[in-house]
């Protein structure tokens, strides 16, 4: 009771304290945090007030704050982070790993992915040994396997096609099914649907090439405007001013050089 007649409301807190035997004794006082003890004593094993829980810590200062390390494994050796992520992997040994909103979403089977990124490798059900590390990187992923993606809508559409590399925002956005290719800048490939074998290095390089196949391009839009050619060596690009720097396009025969000619 207070001075002034007025009756005084007190705020309690709950302590559970664990002694290490199977008697556990919750006491209250003063205060505004629950927590658990330890065996030794120690009031930083769980913490939580109103609007926050810490582990190691009295006084977490976000939703879960927790100091120290974390151990997380879900079944078949996978480690899913993020909302539904990896919700629908069956829980074999799978050895996925998926971080990201809806990462791996549609696995069931596909085992030793891993997936960093909003919806990264979301598809994938049956599809192994694959990376994706962006927003959209290999989306459409079915079954495909060991194809690696870095960066934003890389590989996106790929379904089945094995065994790609994609390195750059775009780079072999529309391959479907296409095998064998690596692709390393922004756009590079981008619009390669089932072409196979190409090598594209350098922004927009064989940017439009759609079906063609074992074709090799280093530089800035070295070989752009490819569609279906096959067989064809593109070296160059665009110098610093924007204008057309010399490109030249060797064509192969018989694992011979027979043409060489620069493009104006």
């Amino acid at each position: 009771m207070s001075l002034d007649g007025k009756r005084k409301q007190n705020t309690y807190k709950a302590v559970l304290r664990l002694d290490g035997s199977d008697n556990q004794v919750m006491s209250t006082s003063e205060g505004t945090a629950n927590y658990i003890e330890d065996g030794m004593g120690q009031t930083s094993a769980l913490s939580i007030n109103s609007t926050r829980v810490g582990i190691g810590t009295t006084s977490p200062t976000a939703k879960l704050d927790v100091v120290g390390k974390i151990s997380l494994q879900d079944a078949g050796n996978s480690v899913f982070v993020g909302y539904q992520a990896g919700l629908n992997d069956d829980a074999s040994v799978n050895q996925n790993v998926g971080v990201g909103y809806q990462a791996l979403f549609s696995n069931i089977t596909g085992s030793q992915n891993t997936a960093h990124g909003y919806k990264a490798l979301y598809s994938n059900t049956t599809g192994a040994a694959n990376t994706a590390n962006g927003l959209y990187a290999l989306y459409s992923n079915t079954t495909g396997g060991y194809n690696t993606a870095y960066g934003k809508d890389a590989l996106q559409s790929n379904t089945t096609g094995s065994s790609n590399v994609a390195n750059g925002y775009q780079a072999l956005n529309t391959n479907s099914t296409g095998v064998f290719n690596t692709a390393v800048g922004k756009d590079a490939l981008r619009e390669n649907t089932t072409g196979y074998s190409n090598a594209a290095v350098g922004l927009s390089a064989l940017r439009f090439n759609t079906t063609g196949d074992n074709n090799t391009a280093v530089g800035r839009n070295a070989l752009n405007s490819n569609t279906t050619g096959s067989g064809n060596i593109g070296i160059g690009g665009v110098n610093s001013t924007g204008s057309i720097a010399p490109v030249f396009v060797v064509t192969t025969e018989n694992n011979r050089i027979v043409m060489v000619s620069p493009i104006r």
